[in-house]
């Protein structure tokens, strides 16, 4: 016969991988893991699912809550012109670009949220970095900038989360920014 079995970390009891052979391994004491025999068990638990002993049961973790959206909802300026979906800009080299945003889950503007003083990142094609100052208060804030240089600038989901701690990250589709000299 062989056995399916699950890796166990002993420290949480959480599932960390699986294997079979046609024993259960008996691993060695003091690693921090253990195997458990899942020979037949329907629906086979899944990495991160929790084992309790005692009941020789398994429970499922309740799906974490969705991050929290960076949504622009408007984007000013003289002589900007931004696509239909506001995730590509064009201005002249000079002009000030002001985007109007919101904090969202699930479409709705979240207004538990404020964080004075963010830097947003600003990347150009050619790896410089400059920032611009951004005040969100109750899920809306305003983000303005004057380049001071022509090229191609991002604003990325990557770009913005690496400046806020693990539990304000967010997502973001993205943002492309062409300044061009008059």
């Amino acid at each position: 016969m062989i056995y399916q079995f699950a890796e166990i970390n002993e420290s949480d009891n959480t599932l960390r991988a699986y294997g079979q052979a046609p024993f259960i391994p008996d691993f060695a004491p003091g690693c921090g893991i253990k195997a458990v025999d899942i020979t037949g068990i329907d629906p086979r638990p899944e990495p991160g699912d929790t084992w309790d002993p005692e009941t020789n049961t398994w429970t499922t973790p309740p799906p974490p809550p969705p991050k929290p959206q960076l949504v622009i909802m408007e984007v000013t300026g003289e002589n900007v012109v931004a696509s239909e979906d506001l995730s590509d800009i064009t201005l002249p080299l000079g002009a000030s670009l002001t985007a109007v945003f919101e904090i969202q889950v699930d479409g709705k503007k979240v207004s538990s949220i404020s964080m004075p003083a963010v830097r947003m990142p600003i990347a150009a094609s050619d790896g410089r970095t400059v920032y611009a100052k951004i005040d969100i208060a109750k899920g809306k804030g305003t983000a303005k900038w004057r380049p001071r240089d022509s090229g191609k600038w991002l604003i990325t989901q990557e770009n913005i989360n690496s400046e806020l701690p693990a539990e304000a990250q967010m997502e973001f589709s993205g943002l492309s920014i062409f300044v061009y000299e008059d």
